[in-house]
This record gives structure tokens, C-alpha cells and sequence, in this order.
């Protein structure tokens, strides 16, 4: 529980915000970690691992690694997931950071208004291979710098990313760089710096979604999340309170300054049981139409044919996030309200790659099926949920929504499903045998006295 020295402010908060943080931060230990919560830190890697494996095999990704290895000799304390090489840790996080976040298949923090563990973990596994860290350790540094930069993201929602900012490239620096100063046990003062080092070079801007440049925000995220904390493990200097101070992040970045948000106790003590998974591969905020219109059609039997027209209704919000017209790319179409509806609409396997590819987007039969689908803009809250009404042939019209924004109560089903995910993502590049095989070592992670076992197994033999 976060332990802190009361303003006089109406909303309660702490005066020094950074340091209050920081005090919270250094003080984490697994020992004081629920058992759910060990858990979801390991779901959390394996959902990583998942879509970081797959995500090595598009352009962005390749572009990315090919000029970063150019002239190197392949080699180094880090593993490149995925790959056959090796290399330095900061280039190890930039890299896999691209990969885990080149299919936006991963997972989903609300209160950080971010991909966290695809910023969070790519940093912090290189840190943690660099120093041959157990597996204890990384979880540890792992649920602490999550709970960091989730108070962070409550304490610039909403503003920050309303004006523009990716919270993944802004606020995910900030998770990283607390992870990596938690796993080398930075102090309070140096902690304080590497939160100050990240402030200084974080960035992210929402206009790059639907590009190459969304996933690179969550590599440069961790890059230099991690460079923060080594940076100020070596004295490096930066500004104290860089989240509040005049100048500061919050005041540069249009941070809300929501105290009372940042600083009340999350639901059950930690916002890492917020944490939302994704079962298709498309910007989250398309989750709650594909949902409600494949559940809607499967209870009431119908088929495409069937269908003269879908309204669907979604926070205006999402106009600047997923509302791309006529996407012209497998990677545009992931951010296309209409096109994940008419996929849904068609039975396609949203799980699937192959549904967002340049072929697909080229696709007559889906650009057709999107032309029956009108996305209408409201004032929503939450904005993870979504209505239909679908209009049938006959003149029968049936509404429904869904909300994806509830995470997932029962952790062996979550389990279950990340472990389907898994096996369907890393078997294409590990093969079958070897991807169990990592599977039982996330497992047991707790017990693994050192993180390289694991990275060895994600690596491409």
C-alpha cells in the first residue's frame, strides 16, 4: 500500500509526486505479492513472448533488427527473441520492444492508457539476462514498475492522451525505467533520476497509428526506459519531481495532474489485475464490436448474406484510433472499426494473422461487407464499450453491446487462453515441442535462479 505524506490539497495527493512514487517503488517485494498476482505477471510474459515471437517476422521488426545487427557481429549478453543473434542489452530492448508490438496484438493497461508489457518487458528481460537475474527477481521488478507507470498514467489521464500522446512511448519509458532501477536496487535518489532521464526522453504521438512508428514507440519506450536506469546507476544527474514540476513531464505533456486518481488504492491493491489480454489481433478499442457482433449473430443464426446493414455506435474518441475508412494494409486494417466489424460480420478468425494481411485488405468480399457497416460517434463511458444494431434481411433489427474493458475473474480459464495464444503464435517459429517447452519454464519462472534459461528457449535456434 502506498505510504505517503499528505498535502493539504483537496484531493489528498502528495505535494512531492515523483518522490512519492519512487518511495512506493523501491520498497516492492514479491514477498508481499498476492499469489493471483505472481500469476498474472507470468500470464503477462507468456502473452509477451506470444506476440513478440510473431512479431519478428514482419518488415517493421526486420527493418528495425537489420539496421541495428548492420556490421555487427551478431553477438552480445542479450537475446533477440525470436532471432539467431545476439546483442547488447539497450539493442536487445529496442528490438524485441518492435517485435512485441508490430502485430498490436498484445496486451492492454487502462489506467496506464498503454501496452505495458511490451514496453515494460523487452527493457527489463535484456536487464535482467545482462546480470543473469533469477526469475523471482523479474517478476518482482515487473508488477513494480506496471504499478508505477499505471499511477503515472492516472496522474496525466485524461488529457495526455487525448491531446495526442501514445501512452505506450510516454508513459511506458517511465514503467521501464522503474522496473530496470527496481531489478538493480537503485536507492530512492537514483531511482529519483531514472524516473528524470525517462521524463527527458520520452515520446509518442498517436497520429503514427496504423504505421511502422506505433510498434517502434513501445521499442524506443523500452530503449529508453532502460537507458535511464543504467544512466543513473552511473550518477547520471536529472531533475528531481519530473512528473510535477513547473516544466516538468505533466506540465509539457498535457498531464491532467489527477492526484486523487493517481494516489487512491486501485481495485484489490494493484492495477496490474486490471490488466486486459486480446483474443483478436486489432487495436483493443475494435474488441467490444467484433464481440458483440459475432455473439449476436451466432445466437440469433445468421450469416453474412443475411445482413443489410450494422450500425455501430463507439465513444468519438476512438475517431482518432481505429475509425481508418478503407484501410489499404494488413497493418491499417487492425485500426478499422469497420473492417473488424465486417470480419466479425463475415465469420473470419479475428484471432487469426492471416485475417490482417495486405492481401486481406485487397480483399473484394471484405471491402464489400464493410460497406454495409456505418460507425456511428457518441459520448461513451467507459469507452471500451460498444453498441450494434443490426439490421437483417426481413425487416428484423436486433441490438447489442459489449464491454471489453472488464478483465478476466477466472485466471486457469485466462490461462488456458494465453496458452492456446501462445501455441498458436510462438509453435510457427519455435515449432511445437520447444514452444511447450517455454511454456514450462514461464511456469515455474519463481523457481528458475536465472532468466537466461528462458531467453535462451525464445531465441531461433
Amino acid at each position: 500500500m502506498l505510504q505517503v505524506v499528505k498535502s493539504k490539497a483537496q484531493d489528498g495527493s502528495p505535494d512531492a509526486v515523483t518522490r512519492a512514487l519512487v518511495d512506493e517503488l523501491v520498497g516492492r517485494r514479491i514477498e508481499q505479492y498476492p499469489a493471483d498476482i505472481v500469476q498474472l505477471a507470468k500470464q503477462c510474459i507468456t502473452d509477451f513472448l506470444a506476440v513478440t515471437l510473431a512479431g519478428t517476422r514482419e518488415s517493421g521488426s526486420q527493418a528495425i533488427a537489420a539496421e541495428l545487427l548492420d556490421g555487427r557481429d551478431g553477438e552480445g549478453p542479450a537475446t533477440l527473441i525470436g532471432l539467431p543473434h545476439r546483442t547488447s542489452a539497450l539493442d536487445a530492448a529496442l528490438i524485441n520492444g518492435m517485435a512485441a508490438h508490430a502485430l498490436d496484438y498484445d496486451d492492454v493497461s487502462l489506467p496506464m492508457s498503454a501496452h505495458a508489457s511490451v514496453v515494460i518487458l523487452p527493457a527489463l528481460l535484456a536487464l535482467a539476462e545482462k546480470r543473469k537475474s533469477p526469475g523471482r527477481d523479474v517478476l518482482e521488478s515487473f508488477v513494480a514498475g506496471y504499478e508505477a507507470g499505471a499511477r503515472i498514467g492516472m496522474y496525466m489521464a485524461p488529457t495526455h492522451y487525448d491531446s495526442g500522446f501514445h501512452g505506450t512511448g510516454t508513459i511506458g519509458t517511465f514503467a521501464a525505467a522503474a522496473a530496470c532501477a527496481h531489478l538493480m536496487r537503485l536507492d530512492a535518489e537514483r531511482t529519483e533520476r531514472a524516473l528524470g532521464i525517462a521524463a527527458a526522453q520520452a515520446a509518442g504521438i498517436r497520429a503514427m497509428f496504423g504505421t511502422d512508428c506505433k510498434p517502434l514507440h513501445a521499442g524506443k519506450g523500452a530503449f529508453n526506459g532502460l537507458f535511464a536506469a543504467l544512466l543513473a546507476a552511473r550518477g547520471f544527474t536529472s531533475a528531481p519531481a519530473s512528473v510535477e514540476c513547473a516544466n516538468g513531464f505533466a506540465a509539457t505533456h498535457a498531464g491532467a495532474c489527477n492526484g486523487e486518481a493517481a494516489f487512491v488504492e486501485p481495485p484489490g491493491g494493484f492495477f496490474l489485475r486490471q490488466n486486459l489480454f486480446k483474443y483478436h489481433a486489432a487495436c483493443y478499442m475494435t474488441h467490444a464490436a467484433a464481440n458483440a457482433i459475432a455473439e449476436t449473430m451466432a445466437a440469433e443464426g445468421l450469416s453474412a448474406d443475411a445482413v443489410e446493414r450494422i450500425v455501430v455506435t463507439a465513444d468519438r474518441s476512438l475517431d482518432s484510433v481505429c475509425n481508418i475508412a478503407e484501410p489499404d494494409t494488413g497493418l491499417a486494417m487492425k485500426f478499422s472499426l469497420r473492417t473488424v466489424a465486417a470480419l466479425s460480420m463475415l465469420g473470419r478468425d479475428t484471432s487469426a494473422l492471416s485475417s490482417f494481411t495486405d492481401e486481406a485488405a485487397a480483399e473484394a468480399s471484405i471491402a464489400q461487407a464493410r460497406q454495409k457497416v456505418d460507425v456511428q460517434l457518441a459520448d461513451i463511458r467507459p469507452i471500451t464499450r460498444t453498441g450494434i444494431r443490426l439490421f437483417a434481411k426481413g425487416g428484423r433489427t436486433i441490438e447489442a453491446e459489449h464491454d471489453s474493458g472488464k478483465p478476466e475473474t477466472d485466471l486457469a480459464l485466462q490461462g488456458a487462453r494465453l496458452q492456446g495464444k501462445f501455441r498458436a503464435l510462438a509453435g510457427e517459429v519455435l515449432g511445437a515441442a520447444r514452444a511447450d517447452e517455454l511454456l514450462d519454464v514461464i511456469g515455474t519462472l519463481e523457481i528458475r535462479p536465472d532468466i537466461g534459461a528462458m531467453m535462451r528457449l525464445a531465441a531461433k535456434a
